[in-house]
């Protein structure tokens, strides 16, 4: 090989080396300017619209383009606070909360945009399909304050997340037969009817019961109540009986 050739292929290397990471970083860049170039924002306000999340965004992404705290979507969508939100990615709810997903309903990409539209009330159209976890109710309440509009359409969309559900799969016993006494669907009329009293029911949920009829999870939801303990007392109480 000649000198002229050997110092070519040096030059060329060198000139690799300097300038490769900076077109890398330049392309870098370039994707997530088009990725914002695609958000769309309203006629009448400086902001984008929730429709434009994609499920390849992260949680860093949705917090800079929308203006949410990265720790008001990590305790919306029950995530510890010192996981890294690059990693979070809406396409990947639809798997984490399968448990909790119906034929109807399900919790995916779909329940950021909503979170982000409630959070900012933002135009937008309610999903009937979206669900949210209880904790996204929570944040949305100390965020701002919510009409009742908003409040009864949430009450009928949240769900209480369990760790152990979305951390592992869900292994069920053969040998427990019987199903849940207190169900998320079952009602103040319901347990009465199981011959608890009404006295005994508001003695636990601390407070008056209004409408016989409500489903108790619902109740719970509203009242900032854990729908957890609450079942429990009130099985304790019927397996009394």
């Amino acid at each position: 090989m000649s000198k002229a050739i050997s110092g070519k292929i040096i030059f060329l290397s060198i000139f690799i080396i300097l300038f490769g990471g900076i077109f890398t970083s330049k392309a870098l860049g370039l994707w997530a300017e088009e990725a914002e170039e695609k958000l769309v924002k309203y006629d009448n306000l400086d902001a984008y619209k929730p429709d434009d999340i994609r499920g390849s965004f992260s949680f860093t992404e949705v917090s800079t383009y929308y203006d949410i705290p990265v720790e008001d979507l990590l305790k919306a969508f029950k995530y510890p606070l010192d996981v890294d939100p690059n990693t979070i990615f809406g396409k990947d709810f639809e798997e984490r909360f399968a448990t909790y997903s119906t034929d109807t309903q399900e919790l995916g990409n779909g329940s950021i945009k909503q979170f982000v539209a409630i959070y900012h009330d933002l135009p937008y159209i309610l999903d009937e399909t979206v669900l949210l976890p209880t904790e996204a109710l929570i944040v949305l309440k100390e965020h701002r304050s919510l009409d009742e509009e908003t409040l009864n359409y949430l009450d009928n969309h949240i769900v209480e997340i369990s760790l152990n559900t979305v951390e592992e799969p869900l292994i069920e016993d053969e040998s427990i037969e019987e199903e849940p006494i207190i169900k998320g669907t079952t009602t103040f009329t319901q347990v009465i009817n199981m011959g608890i009293e009404k006295s005994d029911i508001e003695a636990i949920i601390g407070g008056t019961i209004e409408k016989e009829n409500q489903v108790i999870r619902d109740y719970c939801v509203a009242n900032d109540l854990n729908f957890s303990e609450i079942k429990a007392a009130l099985e304790t109480l019927v397996n009394k009986e």
